[in-house]
């Protein structure tokens, strides 16, 4: 992305992977997984979301219920599950959800052409964030 286009809203799709792929990264662990069902997901982006992380903006929680939740979340969550980004490969562990090898190369490609380098480092802020939920 050029440095004097203005930065917008990413798609929360693009979002979650990179987040998870920039912690796999950052984990140094292959295979990489998060033990996080749904819920657990669900309240960690809630959690990350108020901390002003302008990249997670795509992410609106809804306060009604028991805990906020996030449509948008739970959508993209599914998408990247479809695509074969992500998946849940351990039958014995449901809740394991792995980063799979086809994100990392769409990542790449996502940060290179469509973030700022702003953006590029809030994203690592983001996954630095996120990875302390599983530590």
């Amino acid at each position: 992305m050029p440095e004097d286009i203005e930065e917008t809203t990413l798609a929360s799709d693009d979002v979650l992977c990179s987040v998870m792929v920039l912690a796999k990264r950052q984990s140094g662990k292959d295979p990489f997984f998060v033990e996080a069902n749904g819920p657990r997901l669900q309240e960690i982006f809630y959690e990350m979301s108020g901390s002003g992380h302008t990249v997670l903006e795509g992410f609106v929680f809804s306060p009604n219920g028991p805990v906020p939740y996030s449509p948008v979340l739970e959508e993209s969550l599914n998408r990247l599950q479809f695509s074969g980004f992500v998946s849940r490969r351990d039958p014995k562990n449901p809740d394991n959800l792995y980063v799979n090898p086809p994100a990392e190369k769409y990542t790449d490609r996502f940060m290179a052409l469509e973030t700022s380098p702003d953006q590029r480092e809030e994203f690592i802020r983001v996954a630095d964030q996120f990875l302390e939920y599983f530590v």
